[in-house]
C-alpha cells in the first residue's frame, strides 16, 4: 500500500473543500458576475478568469490596489486543481467571496491536518466526488478459515461536477490493500477504518477512469457464528456484478441492503446455499450499505 505525502494529501483535501465552496450559490453569485465569454457547464463548472477578476475587483474596492486579474489566474488554477494552496490564498479567497468563519477555519484545518483529521474527511463522505458507472467485485473465501477473505475490485468511475481530488471507500475489515495503479495513492483513516484514494493529478469533471485494487482481511464471527463483510461502494453505482467463491464448502449466503446503521432497516436482496460460487448482479445501488453474510450451511 502506498500513501501520499503529507503535503500532497492536505492540498488535495483543501482543494476538494474549496471547489465545493466555490459552487455554493452565495459564492457562485459573486464570481459569475465577472464571467465574460466563458461557457460554463457540468464539464466546466468553474471560470478561473472570472474568479481571478473577482479577486482583483475586491482588492481594488476594499484597498484601492490595482492588481490585474492575470496575477491571480495561476494561483486560482493551482488551488482548484490541488497543485498548491497557501494560507495566504485561503485567506484571500475567503475575504473575496465572504466565506463564513467556520468555512475559513475548516480550510485552514484541512491544510494543516489533512486526512488525519476525521472532521475534514467527513466532507468526502457527505460530498461525493465520484460515482460508479460499473464495478466487478470478486470475493474469495479461505477454505481453511471462513473469516479470511480476498476481494479483487475493478471499478469504472465517473468524476462529478466539481471534479475529483480524493474519494473514500469504507473497508472496515480490510487489513491490507494493494492498488497497482501508479496514478493513485492510498492511505487509511485509522479511526474510521476507511481508505482514501488520491489521484496524482486532478481529475476533471465528468471524466471516466478505471480503478483496480485488492484487499485481504479477516471478518470476526458474529454471536450466531455468521460472518458479515461490508462491501465497498460509492454513493451511487449504476451497475455492480459480484462473484463469491466459497472454495467448495457449503455455505448459507445472503446479501442485504440498508440505508443506515440500523439493522432493522436491512432488506435481503439475495439468499441461497452455495457450495462453489455465487454470482449476483445489482442494476443500481444508491446511498445504501451493502453487506455480504455467510455461515455454515445447516
Amino acid at each position: 500500500m502506498s500513501s501520499p505525502s503529507g503535503t500532497d494529501s492536505t492540498t488535495h483535501l483543501v482543494s476538494s473543500l474549496l471547489r465545493s465552496e466555490l459552487l455554493e450559490p452565495y459564492v457562485r453569485d459573486v464570481w459569475e458576475r465577472y464571467v465574460h465569454h466563458e461557457k460554463l457547464g457540468e464539464a466546466n463548472p468553474f471560470s478561473i478568469r472570472a474568479i481571478a477578476r473577482a479577486m482583483s475587483a475586491h482588492q481594488h474596492t476594499v484597498y484601492g490596489l490595482e492588481i490585474p486579474p492575470h496575477k491571480y489566474k495561476d494561483r486560482v488554477r493551482r488551488a482548484i486543481t490541488g497543485e498548491h494552496i497557501s494560507s495566504e490564498t485561503i485567506d484571500l479567497l475567503s475575504e473575496t467571496f465572504g466565506f463564513d468563519e467556520r468555512t475559513r477555519k475548516t480550510l485552514h484545518k484541512a491544510a494543516t491536518q489533512g486526512f488525519d483529521d476525521s472532521e475534514t474527511v467527513q466532507f468526502l463522505r457527505t460530498n461525493p466526488q465520484v460515482l460508479t458507472s460499473s464495478c466487478y467485485l470478486d470475493i474469495q473465501l479461505d477454505p481453511a478459515d471462513p473469516g479470511v477473505f480476498t476481494l479483487n475490485a475493478t471499478y469504472t468511475l465517473l468524476s462529478l461536477e466539481s471534479g475529483c481530488s480524493a474519494f473514500v471507500f469504507s473497508l472496515p475489515q480490510g487489513q491490507e490493500l494493494i492498488c497497482d495503479n501508479r496514478h493513485f495513492s492510498v492511505s487509511r483513516v485509522s479511526e474510521d477504518q476507511e481508505w482514501v484514494f488520491t489521484p496524482t493529478s486532478f481529475i476533471q469533471p465528468l471524466q471516466t477512469f478505471m480503478l483496480r485494487f485488492n484487499v485481504r482481511g479477516t471478518v470476526q464471527p458474529q454471536a450466531d457464528g455468521s460472518y458479515q463483510l461490508l462491501l465497498p461502494f460509492t454513493h451511487r453505482s449504476y451497475s455492480a456484478a459480484i462473484k463469491l467463491t466459497t472454495a467448495g464448502k457449503p455455505l448459507a449466503v445472503r446479501f442485504t441492503e440498508q440505508t443506515d446503521a440500523n439493522a432493522s432497516n436491512a432488506t435481503i436482496t439475495c439468499v441461497g446455499e452455495v457450495t462453489d460460487y455465487l454470482s449476483h448482479f445489482y442494476p443500481s445501488i444508491k446511498d445504501t450499505r451493502l453487506t455480504l453474510s455467510w455461515s455454515a450451511a445447516t
